[in-house]
């Protein structure tokens, strides 16, 4: 038996443990002749209590909440962070109010070493030297975005063109509307190009708008207990007593499973490996728990937290990742867990099945939550002991670390395996009153209470949310548009080489957001066949006499998007302002690509409100409805894994008035507006604006 280490305080502070035991839990490790063999390793195991993100206060006449960005250090290496914490505090508004957010800006530029150091990592040693150049000088500039809201992108409200440079501060003002949906979202900093490194390093936090009176999503007659669940990658720095690196930690751990002492003789004896012997090595370390990721619930890795069996548990979850691989299929062990909200909107009703049954999340069909994610999910602890809140995904070789990289070039890098981690675990306990329950009464009293909730999200669809901007779509819907996600080689002679990973560019139909051509303008892109709403045709990357309005849509009107994914990486796309209803969803079954609203129209993952989701590899797709509202302004739709946002997968979307004719000149306004605020930000320092892009580093 392999016992764990100790496990880390809050990531606030610094403290280490082993990489034996990421899932939380002590281990064990099977040998087999010849081939793994078990070496002891020290230690003993203990847990952190559950703790919720600190409130941020609001202070000040105008009541704001002030959120600082620094440079932490969190087990002796380096990270960023709002008020000292990862994650940020949480930050709670109203409907109809206005809220105040003062972000103030102590970054400090981080040098190119830190950069290929840096965890979790962002780029690696070989990269293009312009990217490394430009996340050098533009690390320590930032921003803000309310994850989800449904808020002004322009002036000083959710505007992601704005730059705040070190040593300054902005204050952001949201005003809610009276209709704003309540439930759970999040922020993030989005300066584009560095938004992977910033929210990746720990810039982000829990944003909740509070139901008002009578409008709770949590049904009357029950006392639920709710709980903010900030899931996020804990990055691979220092984590094992001693100092040792996770590559180091993983390291030790293929040493103890090959049975290899002398660290000097491991790359030989990976070397020999034959490509059965890869494969089982890696089962090996994924059922040791050695090549996963540090997934942190709240900054802490698999807390517990005490729950009475009976009781009716609440859990905001927030998929704060952003990175590839970032795992999303999540279940509760021995129980069901019920769907109520996703990405901060009630559903209609409980999700059910054909049979008009009421769909249950489990291990076997657990919830399914792409990077930007939110899920308001309830549960009933029914049975004393301990079940954990557990997330899954498959890892590659190419997670193992440096000293491996002969099992790469040996042809072994697209190898994957399953990987299951603990992301929190409930220690469930008897009451007076409930620990007599026979399990049939606490069957009994699960089922009252689903019935409960279900009614209570009917009712809820009758009040303003509902009945105003999220109310049903007009049909038929004559807009239709296309967007297709890809990634491609990079071309000869573009100016600068594309800031992508190594030769790649990432494309939103055919265009990536960072390269500039001669000749052409920068980051706009044609919506596929469609006239814009003056009845123009579309040109290369607008509309403008040189192609430089990004491609308007009017305001106050329906639309119909189907977004593909015609390459075969993982792209979470998300739009700001306004969230969508989805329609469909193509993807491959048994080798054919289907319909699901054909083949099973009573999919969860139809026919609800969100502003995040995955898209179907290799010619997948997902058909949206998406209603503009009357926000108008510059604003963005991007691939939340955020390191293809910054290298090219991202597109602007121009909002205009409905009087307006004339979506040139009110783009320039847009933009004047936009220079002339940031340099009441930053004075002299500011960098300019360029057609639209949240800073011209090109």
């Amino acid at each position: 038996m392999v016992a764990a280490a100790s496990v880390p305080t809050p990531e606030s502070a610094q403290v280490s443990r082993s990489a034996s035991a990421t899932a939380g839990l002590a281990v064990s490790t099977t040998a087999s002749a010849g081939l793994f063999q078990e070496l002891p390793v020290e230690g003993e195991f203990s847990r952190q209590r559950f703790r919720e993100p600190p409130v941020a206060p609001k202070t000040g006449a105008n009541q704001a909440v002030t959120l600082e960005a620094s440079h932490i250090e969190i087990d002796d290496r380096l990270a960023l962070a709002y008020n000292g914490a990862v994650p940020g505090p949480t930050i709670y508004m109203e409907a109809g109010k206005r809220s105040v957010i003062r972000l103030r800006n102590e970054l400090k530029p981080l040098t190119e070493e830190q950069l290929v150091n840096y965890n979790p990592p962002v780029l690696r040693s070989d990269e293009a030297q312009i990217l490394k150049d430009f996340l050098a000088s533009e690390s320590s500039v930032t921003n803000l975005h309310g994850h989800g809201l449904n808020v002004s992108p322009a002036g000083r409200s959710d505007n992601v063109m704005l730059q705040i440079q070190p040593g300054n501060e902005h204050a952001y003002i949201y005003r809610l509307r009276r209709d704003h949906p309540s439930g759970t979202f999040w922020y993030h900093a989005h300066l584009h190009g560095s938004t992977a490194l910033q929210v990746q390093g720990g810039m982000a936090g829990p944003l909740i708008v509070r139901a008002p009176e009578g409008q709770s999503l949590n049904p009357s007659g029950y006392a639920v207990e709710e709980s903010i669940v900030m899931v996020r990658f804990g990055g691979g720095g220092p984590i094992a007593s001693g100092g040792a690196s996770l590559i180091e930690s993983r390291n030790a751990a293929v040493r103890r499973l090959l049975g290899v002492e002398n660290p000097e003789d491991l790359e030989p004896r990976v070397r020999s490996l034959g490509a059965d012997e890869v494969g089982k090595l890696m089962r090996e370390m994924a059922a040791d728990r050695e090549i996963g990721p540090r997934l942190l619930v709240n900054g802490q890795l698999d807390p517990l937290k005490s729950v009475v069996a009976g009781g009716v548990q609440r859990l905001r979850i927030i998929n704060a990742g952003s990175r590839r691989r970032d795992y999303k299929d999540i279940w509760i062990d021995g129980h069901d867990m019920y769907l109520a909200a996703f990405d901060g909107i009630n559903l209609r009703q409980l999700p059910r099945d054909a049979d008009g049954q009421y769909i249950a999340y489990t291990q076997e069909s657990p919830l399914s939550l792409a990077p930007g994610n939110r899920a308001d999910v309830f549960f009933v602890p029914s049975t004393e002991g301990e079940a954990s809140l557990r997330m899954s995904g498959h890892v590659g070789l190419e997670d193992l670390g440096v000293d491996l990289k002969p099992m790469i070039r040996a042809g072994a890098r697209s190898a994957r395996v399953p990987f299951t981690q603990a992301l929190m675990t409930f220690q469930i306990e008897g009451s007076k009153s409930r620990s007599l329950l026979s399990d049939s009464a606490k069957a009994a009293l699960e089922a009252d209470f689903v019935k409960a909730l279900d009614a209570n999200l009917i009712r809820l669809q009758r009040t303003d949310p509902y009945l105003n901007h999220l109310r049903p779509f007009t049909d038929p819907i004559e807009i239709e548009r296309v967007m297709t996600f890809d990634i491609a080689a990079g071309k000869s002679g573009q100016v600068p080489p594309p800031i992508g990973a190594r030769d790649r560019i990432f494309l939103i139909n055919e265009r990536d957001y960072n390269t500039v051509n001669e000749g052409e303008p920068l980051n706009h892109h044609t919506m596929q066949g469609m006239q814009d709403y003056l009845g123009r045709e579309a040109q290369d990357g607008g509309i403008g006499p040189n192609g430089q309005t990004p491609w308007p849509m009017r305001a106050n009107t329906e639309e119909m998007w189907k977004v593909v994914n015609a390459s075969n990486a993982q792209h979470p796309f998300h739009i700001h302002v306004n969230p969508f209803w989805v329609h469909d969803i193509e993807e491959f079954q048994d080798g054919k690509l289907v319909s699901v609203r054909e083949t099973n129209p009573f999919d969860p993952r139809l026919d609800r409100w969100q502003d995040t989701i995955d898209i179907p590899l290799n010619g997948g797709s997902v058909t949206l409805k998406h209603r503009l509202g009357d926000f108008v302004g510059l604003y963005v739709m991007h691939c939340h894994i955020l390191q293809h946002e910054d290298r090219g997968m991202m597109m602007n979307i121009l909002l205009v008035p409905n009087d307006e004719n004339d979506p040139d000149a009110f783009f320039e306004r847009q933009n004047a507006q936009n220079r002339k605020l940031n340099e009441a930000i930053n004075g002299a320092g500011v960098r300019p604006s360029s057609h639209g892009h949240g800073h011209g580093h090109h």
